[in-house]
């Protein structure tokens, strides 16, 4: 297939975009920054995303299209910051769908991502696909953020909707950060630890979107996270065991309000989420428990 990818150099789409190129698909790169692109992708088509005729020429090359641009939510927030984080999504998500609108042979399929953040926060209830949207910042940037995608259906294009957990793996995203602090026996539980933490080895979300492309269908929202959820002391318990290093500072949570300010919330709050849509789907998750993905990624 012709893939057409927006965010190839981050966390995620950096390992779909080698995964697609060992299976003998075709990449053709929407990318901000050019040059980074072509050096992590040297045999795939780079394309300007901010040249809108370059971008809509490679589009129409496309036979399927996967949307994985954002701004990382990690860093602290203030109002600069949410809004990066707000309209590096809505905004390049509507311009995607702008410039689908208007070619004359569009692809089949779009494969977009969103994020659990759509549920709210809850340490009680557990949330599937058919689970009300809840309330809060990410709450609100997710439901907008999907409604600007919903504009693919309208075009003809199957869409799946990824509502992606906390993606593990070494080298980046959450782990990234504080694997080496768990290394130097500097780990512990954040807040009051019974938080849940719905998660995702970086794998089997690359594998996910995979199996989207593929299966004809598949199509709507679809919770990218483990079917084995475990809570914030649990996974502190079970990354200690793994790196053989005691976790015996818990980070308070006035402690992380001051450092990350409202985004705390990202680690103080969490929510349950099962994927009920993937498994009633067929899709066979790698690594469905935390302890088999940790050790994979620690090894």
């Amino acid at each position: 297939m012709q893939v057409g990818i927006i965010g190839a150099t981050g966390f995620v789409g950096s390992l779909l975009g080698q995964r697609l190129l060992d299976r003998g698909d075709h990449l053709i790169i929407l990318a901000r920054n050019v040059s980074k692109a072509q050096g992590m992708f040297p045999t795939a088509a780079v394309v300007d995303w901010q040249d809108d005729r370059s971008a809509a020429e490679a589009l129409q090359r496309c036979d399927t299209v996967v949307n994985l641009a954002g701004r990382p939510i990690a860093d602290p927030w203030n109002r600069t910051v949410k809004a990066e984080i707000y309209h590096s999504r809505i905004d390049t998500t509507a311009k995607l769908i702008a410039l689908l609108a208007g070619l004359d042979r569009k692809p089949q399929v779009m494969v977009s991502a969103s994020a659990i953040g759509y549920y709210g926060s809850s340490e009680t209830e557990q949330f599937t696909e058919t689970s009300p949207k809840g309330t809060g910042f990410l709450a609100d940037v997710c439901q907008d953020w999907e409604a600007k995608a919903d504009g693919a259906e309208s075009l003809g294009i199957r869409l799946v909707k990824l509502r992606i957990g906390i993606v593990l793996d070494r080298g980046g995203g959450a782990l990234g950060k504080i694997l080496p602090l768990f290394q130097l026996g500097l780990g512990g539980i954040l807040g009051r630890g019974t938080q849940w933490f719905s998660w995702i080895h970086r794998t089997d979300l690359v594998n996910l979107i995979l199996f989207c492309l593929d299966r004809g269908d598949v199509r709507g929202v679809l919770n990218a996270t483990a079917p084995q959820p475990v809570t914030n002391s649990q996974f502190t318990e079970l990354l200690a065991q793994q790196v053989k290093r005691p976790a015996l500072l818990p980070v308070p949570e006035f402690a992380l309000k001051l450092a990350l300010g409202e985004g705390a919330s990202v680690v103080l709050e969490g929510q349950k989420v099962i994927p009920v849509r993937p498994i009633e789907s067929g899709f066979q998750f790698t690594y469905p428990q935390l302890e088999d993905a940790l050790a994979a990624i620690c090894r």
